[in-house]
């Protein structure tokens, strides 16, 4: 992925990557490949690189993109509904017919594939010159597993093992209650088990808990969002992935360093309290081993 990511930024390579999307099995590696495909498209130079033959080359990516949207795979999906929406692209004359557009829409399953099924709505809005679209909202479906609190104290630490080292984090268990059950669910589970880190940003976060690894996977239920006066002040914070309030379902985060951008949209459930020396070293790839919930 990280290969096909460095050569999407020569536009002659536009080929490699087409091949790639139909070559690979793996849904990172076709998601990386349009990726990099959207790379090409607004790459400075792609004018410059292909001269009259431009419109073949972006009608080659087109095809691969409407094989992404009718794909069926959320992350497929979401991935080039962003780069069709592009306004610098231009799209909308190549599109006479959002039918299979439409289709697709249809046939996605909410609320696991919210993100999916609001990035297409989007960019069917788009084309179609609607400009008052607003995300489909999600109720939270799933409820509070009371019982499950009565075990968790203020001592509670939840033991991430992972390949470069343990790390504890402490459970908010007052502020966050429903996130926090739903987490100690997961880790009775062993939902978590070789569970990769599919996202590692630098001084911001890494981020794991989705079942297909890479960001766009979830169960088929949401849990409320849980957003009293807790700020990503510091680093450790420990928060749920979203995709809008009451999303939330498998994956989270934890923070390299302060992040106020997330304060009152991302739920905090806990900090850790040991190991964000291991925190700094997870890669994108690296896995848990397990979690371990100790009352």
């Amino acid at each position: 992925a990280a290969y096909l990511d460095a050569i999407s930024r020569d536009p002659f390579n536009y080929q490699h990557l087409i091949q790639a999307y139909s070559r690979e099995s793996d849904q990172l590696m076709k998601i990386t490949a349009i990726e990099g495909l959207g790379n090409v498209l607004k790459n400075p130079n792609f004018f410059r690189a292909f001269g009259n033959g431009f419109g073949q080359v972006k009608s080659e990516i087109l095809n691969v993109l409407i094989s992404a949207v009718t794909s069926g795979d959320p992350g497929q999906i979401a991935t080039a509904s962003g780069i069709i929406r592009e306004p610098s692209l231009q799209w909308k004359e190549w599109f006479r017919d959002l039918t299979f557009m439409k289709d697709a829409v249809a046939k996605l399953k909410m609320p696991r594939d919210v993100e999916a099924y609001n990035e297409l709505k989007n960019t069917i809005a788009f084309l179609e010159g609607d400009t008052g679209f607003k995300p489909e909202a999600v109720a939270y479906n799933h409820p509070i597993d009371w019982s499950l609190m009565q075990g968790v104290g203020d001592s509670s630490i939840a033991a991430i093992k992972t390949e470069k080292g343990v790390i504890r984090v402490s459970l908010y268990r007052d502020e966050a209650p429903g996130t926090v059950a739903n987490f100690i669910d997961l880790i009775n589970k062993k939902f978590y088990n070789d569970k990769i880190f599919h996202r590692v940003v630098p001084n911001f976060v890494v981020q794991t808990g989705c079942p297909r690894g890479d960001g766009f996977g979830s169960l088929d239920y949401t849990i409320r969002s849980e957003l009293p006066p807790l700020y990503y002040d510091g680093e450790g914070y420990i928060g749920m992935a979203s995709a809008g309030n009451h999303t939330e379902s498998t994956q989270w985060f934890i923070t390299h360093s302060p992040a106020p951008h997330l304060d009152g949209n991302y739920t905090i459930f806990g900090k850790v309290v040991e190991g964000m020396d291991v925190v700094h070293k997870i890669q994108q790839g690296d896995k848990i081993t397990e979690i371990i919930f100790v009352k």
